[in-house]
This record gives structure tokens, sequence and C-alpha cells, in this order.
């Protein structure tokens, strides 16, 4: 390390975070972390990429789902070997604090200072990570426990806490994507360079390809950053409609309406010879489906490699109909054998997104036509989405009816030509979502995180009773709570989800806002979602979602539980913002619904 290279250490990196937790004030985090990515690009500008997944809790871009393989039996162990205190007293103070970095530092042997501490790089704790994640077999945990203690024993107090906290991939420092990305813009100005940061990044989500682009100010190529097959992108997502009427009004020039399937989004991607699928939040769905893979080679009438959108359902082939998605949660995830599937299922193709080339600023009827003219059905495993192109309120109302007796969940409506581009990670307008469920008064459901449990009474005691539901601000970065959810669970769902929620307890935590006398018996790792499903929305003084925009927070009437969500992480998550946009677009569509419109 040359001299002079402070801001390479991790020490400095560590600082750089402990005081970002010292402030909430959006912009304040943002000039601090920019002002260490610009000391960095003086210093030493590759170390960037490591201090970018460094700060995400990261060492990876999330496609190559890998894991470091370090559990809490396991860093328990370590931060008992290194700080001489047992393992029970450690669990039990952790009980208390909830924090395995805080407990560590606070204990650090003193005999790990009696030897020569190096200095620790930002690239070195970065490609330690990635070595960890490396080893396997029946020795890799005494492999993965040297190199944690080799990192560790050249650390100080600080960088201890943010150490194991990156080994536990949570920096509790509330250091979201979207805070990176936007430090990056103002770290690298040039014209809108936080918009082209962030559209870049969404299409090809490697911080190894976005950086040197930066570093060599090739704001051409960051502009012109396409997709690539192998790296999945966030997709495209639709707004929600609790109308006809509301949606026309959205929706500009020529548009299409498609059949809403109810299953699991579906990124499959060719690469020469061979196929990959993936899930809305990147994760490797090839396993899981071999069925699938099997006749992928049979889809496309050339050698192209490609990327297509779609929709895999649970799907009866005798019967030749849809499935519901309950269905489809019943199949295993890893480690499926052709032998043993029991579920069968079906894809329904929605978009081309790559064929040759980026096709994503091309329009969707464009997109479309290549789609048509170089791939093909397969009956009862590979499926165009049935599609129609309307007009009227009345074609749109038909097509709507016929989806649902058809066992959907509703319709797409889509521009077809103008502003018709797919554009990654973002809710878009140029898509409104008309479901079923709008019948009930509600446009859409709610994908909320679980952030609390209350103990059940009568017939539900030993077991929850009730949940304290809420969803993410991306702009502060924390949680808002919305609703205290009791109905839509059967006997058998509680006792799975008491079994699943009680080993995930966590002590009071910081990035929760919630109203005194609204606080559950036992607080939830925020990481579980479920779809819920409510008669109406109202502003509450006991909820606090979307309390920043409304003065009030808001709440939902009369809350079901729909059904658990793993295909979705934190980000795909229902938004604080658009809890409140949905609130608004409430009470628009009520008004039009008095004055007798669809």
């Amino acid at each position: 390390m040359r001299e002079g290279s402070e801001s390479l250490l991790f020490k400095e990196f560590s600082n750089m975070l402990e005081n970002i937790s010292q402030t909430k004030k959006r912009l304040e985090i943002q000039k601090i972390l920019s002002d260490y990515f610009t000391r960095l690009k003086k210093e030493s500008p590759q170390a960037i990429v490591s201090a970018c997944y460094l700060c995400l809790g990261k060492f990876l871009p999330d496609h190559f789902n890998t894991e470091l393989g370090v559990g809490e039996t396991m860093l328990i162990k370590i931060i008992s070997e290194f700080t001489n205190k047992s393992i029970k007293s450690l669990r039990e103070e952790h009980r208390k604090t909830g924090d395995y970095g805080v407990i560590a530092a606070k204990y650090r042997a003193n005999q790990l200072s009696m030897f020569e501490k190096k200095d620790l790089s930002i690239i070195q704790v970065h490609e330690g990570l990635k070595r960890i994640a490396k080893e396997a077999g029946n020795k890799s945990q005494i492999s993965k426990n040297r190199i944690i203690l080799s990192l560790v024993s050249n650390t100080e107090k600080n960088e201890t806490k943010y150490i194991i906290r990156i080994l536990e991939g949570k920096l509790k420092i509330g250091l979201a994507l979207k805070t990176v990305l936007i430090s990056l813009g103002i770290t690298f100005q040039f014209d809108n360079s936080i918009e082209v940061i962030k559209y870049a990044y969404n299409c090809k989500p490697v911080f190894e390809s976005l950086i040197p682009l930066l570093l060599n100010k090739d704001t051409k190529s960051l502009n012109n950053l396409g997709i690539e097959p192998g790296i999945p992108i966030k997709p495209m997502l639709a707004y929600p409609s609790k109308n006809i009427t509301a949606a026309m009004k959205k929706i500009k020039g020529r548009f299409v309406c498609e059949y809403k399937y109810d299953g699991e989004r579906a990124q499959i991607h060719k690469i020469n010879d061979s196929y990959f699928i993936y899930s809305r939040n990147s994760e490797n769905l090839t396993e899981k489906y071999p069925d699938l893979k099997e006749g992928l080679n049979l889809i496309c009438n050339n050698k192209n490699n490609f990327i297509v959108d779609a929709e895999v359902v649970a799907f009866d082939l005798e019967a030749k109909k849809i499935l519901p998605f309950q269905i489809l949660t019943t199949r295993k995830r890893k480690n499926v054998s052709l032998n043993e599937i029991k579920i069968t299922v079906c894809v329904f193709i929605f978009d081309l997104l790559f064929f040759e080339d980026s096709l994503i600023e091309k329009s969707l009827e464009e997109r479309r036509s290549i789609l048509y003219n170089n791939f093909k059905e397969i009956e009862g495993k590979f499926h165009f989405v049935t599609k129609k192109e309307c007009t009227t309120a009345d074609e749109i109302d038909s097509f709507f009816n016929k989806s649902i007796e058809e066992n959907c969940e509703g319709i797409m409506i889509k521009n077809l030509v103008d502003n018709s581009e797919y554009t990654p990670s973002k809710r878009c307008y140029s898509w409104i979502k008309l479901k079923k469920d709008y019948l009930t008064g509600m446009a859409d459901s709610f994908d909320l995180i679980v952030l609390g449990c209350y103990y059940g009474k009568g017939k539900r005691t030993g077991s929850f009773g009730g949940f304290l539901m809420g969803c993410y601000n991306d702009e502060t970065e924390k949680y808002e709570t919305v609703c205290k959810l009791g109905t839509g669970f059967d006997d058998e769902t509680l006792i799975n989800i008491y079994n699943k929620l009680k080993v995930l307890e966590k002590v009071k935590p910081k990035d929760v806002i919630f109203k005194e006398g609204n606080e559950p018996d036992l607080w939830i790792d925020p990481k579980v979602i479920w779809e819920i499903q409510a008669a109406g929305m109202s502003l509450s003084p006991v909820y606090t979602a979307g309390y920043t925009s409304l003065g009030n927070g808001l709440s939902l009437r009369f809350p079901r539980f729909i059904r658990e969500r793993e295909d979705k992480s934190i980000s795909d998550s229902t938004l604080s913002s658009q809890v409140v946009e949905m609130y608004y677009n409430l009470q628009e569509s009520d008004k039009e619904e008095s004055s007798g419109e669809y």
C-alpha cells in the first residue's frame, strides 16, 4: 500500500461507516459517502468496487447467488475464540443488544494485539470474503474460521464491529443501494450523472462493469450500457388501477391487453448452448425447473442468445388449465430431479429483452414482432401470453372477465408503440395492472413486511394471534408500520408461521418508525414478505406509513393474509411511497365511481 493511501484502509472505511451511523439526514449521508468515494478516486480508484460491495454488506453481484456460508452458530464460535467469552454469555448479550458486531468489538481480547498488526485494506477484506465463500467440503468450516480470524486479528475495535456485521450481511446503518448509486453520481459529476448511473446499473448490476466506465469518464458507454444474457436485471413493473376508466387515462396511444398470470416471474437467459432461469430478485431458479430447461432448446428457431420475460405457472396438462399459485409454491426450490416432479409447470412469455443485442429501448410492438418471428410455442410447456388490442372500455371489460374465467389474476394493459420501452427496475404508467381483487375495493394487493408478532389468545394460545405489518421507506431507509394483521390464516398456516418466525426474533429495532403503545410482543428480523388484501385505506394516528408525506400515517382497513411471497425481497415489496400513491389513487377512483364511470 503506497504512502498516503489512508482511504484505502479498512480502518478509514469503518470510520466512514461509523460517521454515517451517527446521522439520519439523507443529504449528510450522501455527502459522507461521496466524499469518501472522492478520496478513493484520487488515491486508489480500483478500490471503489470493493467499497461499493462492502457498503452493502456484499462481496459479489446478486446473480452469483453465492453465500458466505457463515451461520450464526459458526460466528458465535469465532467471536468466542477471539474474545475469550463463553458461547452462552455471548448469546445472552445478543438477546439484549441484537448486534454481534458491537459485542465482538466490546470484548475483543487484548492478545489479538500482542502481535504486530498489519493494516487491512478494503480490497483485502473484500478478497477475504470471496475466499471464505469459495471454501467448500468437509473441512470448509476450519478454513473459513482461519480466514476470518486472520482478518479480525489485524483489526481494531471499530473495524472488528464492521467486519463482523459484514459477515452477517447487515451493516445496520441504513445504507442502501440507492444511496450508493446517488453518491457515485455526486463523485463522478457529469450531465444527469445520478440518473445515468442508476439506469446503467439497473441494466447491468455489476460494479466491476460500472466503475471502470466512470473512472474513464466514458459517458457514451454508460448511456449505451445494455443488458447482457447471464446477468439478470430487475424487472419492469406495472402500476395498479382500481377500474378501467382510470387505467385508460394513464395509457396513451395504441395499447394491448394481456392476461396477468398468477405465478412466478421468470427471466430466461440463453448463452450459447446454456440456459438459465432467474427470479424477479435475481435468484438462479434453473435447478428448480429442470423440466423447463429440458425444452428450452426447442422454442427458438435460430442460435442467437436471448433473454425473455415470462411467468411460470402451475399447469394441469390433462385439463389444459392454470392452477393456483399456492400449488406452485409446493414445488421444491433446490435439488429437484425430473423423476420426482409432481407439479407440472407452463411458461407464458410476454416480452423479449435481448436477441442478438439489447432490445429494451425498442417499442413493445417491435419487441413482440421479433419474438413471434423467431420463437414458437410448445403445447402445455411454452406459450405466448394471451393478448388482445382493445380500443374501448367494453372491450377491455370483456377481455378482463375472460381472463378471470381462465384462472388468471386479471389483465395487464400496456402501451404498444409510444413510451413502450422496457425500463428495468422501475414501476411505470406505460404498464397498468387490473386485478380481480379491485372489485373488493382496492386496486391492488400489498406486499408487506412482517415487523413483529403478538401472542395469541383463546384458540390461538401458544401461537401468534396477530402480526405488525410494515413497508420500507427507500428515502429514509427505515421501516414504517401499516396495520395489525390477524385474518386470512388457517390453523396449519399459523403453525408453519410460528415455527418460521420465532427463530427470527430480534431486539427492539432502531430502523422501525412506530408509535408507542403499538409495540408487538416480539420484533422480527424484517425479511419475510406477505401479500395482503384490504377493503380500503385510511389516515391513522396509530400507524406511520407515509407520515413524512402526509403528516399522518396510513393504515389498511380489514387487512387479510393472502400468501407468503418467497420470490420477493425487501426491494420488491410495496414501498412507503407506493402506499401513499395507492391512497391518492383510491381517493381519485372513488370520485370516478361516484360519477358512474367504469
